[in-house]
C-alpha cells in the first residue's frame, strides 16, 4: 500500500497563516543596509562593565591599601608579607589607578597617550597578579575564619579590569573579552 503525500507550494504553513493571503516581505535595497558602525557598537563598554571598572579598578584597591593588615603595613606588631615592597607596591598601585581613572573617564580622546595607560596597566595587572599569588594562601584562611579574606581577592579581580582597559586603550575600536 503506498500512499502519496502532496505539497501545495514550496512552503510549509504554520497554523496561524493563510496560505491563500500573500506575504508581505518589505525588501530592503543592498545599498540601504548600513554594518558599518557595528564594531563601534561593540566595542563601547556597558554601564554594568563601567561599574565593575570603577568598583574593581579603582575603589576596591584604595579600600585594600588602607584597611591592609598584613601585606604591606604592620598592625599587629609582627612584619607585614611584603613590607619590603612596600614602596614600588604604592608607585605602581597609584599610577595604575591614577591612569585606569583617565581612561574611564576620557578613553581614546587621549589620543597617544593611551600607549603610556596600555604600558602602565599591563604593568599593574602583572604586579597584581603577583601580589595575589602572594597572599592567596592568607586570603583563603582569612575566608575560613572572618569575612574580610574576600578583599584578598581583589588583586585578581583588579588584574583582569586592568588588563580589559589595558587592551582597550592598546587596540581602540575592538572588544576584547579578557
Amino acid at each position: 500500500m503506498e500512499t502519496a503525500t502532496s505539497i501545495p507550494n514550496d512552503r510549509y504553513y504554520y497554523m496561524f497563516e493563510d496560505p491563500n493571503e500573500p506575504d508581505e516581505i518589505v525588501e530592503v535595497p543592498q545599498d540601504e543596509i548600513v554594518l558599518s558602525n557595528i564594531d563601534e557598537y561593540a566595542s563601547q563598554p556597558t554601564k554594568r562593565q563601567r561599574r565593575v571598572d570603577w568598583i574593581m579598578g579603582v575603589f576596591l584597591p584604595l579600600v585594600c591599601f588602607y584597611f591592609d593588615p598584613i601585606v604591606f603595613a604592620q598592625w599587629s606588631g609582627a612584619d607585614a608579607m611584603l613590607s619590603g615592597y612596600k614602596v614600588p607596591a604604592y608607585i605602581t598601585a597609584f599610577s595604575a589607578i591614577m591612569a585606569h581613572t583617565a581612561w574611564l573617564l576620557w578613553g581614546e580622546r587621549m589620543g597617544e597617550f593611551r600607549y603610556l595607560v596600555a604600558f602602565i596597566l599591563y604593568f599593574a595587572a602583572a604586579s597584581a597578579i603577583v601580589i595575589g599569588a602572594i597572599i592567596f594562601p592568607v586570603s583563603l584562611l582569612g575566608i575560613l575564619f572572618i569575612f574580610v579574606g574576600l578583599l584578598g581577592f581583589t588583586p585578581f579581580f583588579t588584574a583582569k579590569v586592568y588588563l580589559r582597559s589595558a587592551n582597550q586603550a592598546m587596540f581602540p575600536g575592538k572588544n576584547e573579552a579578557v
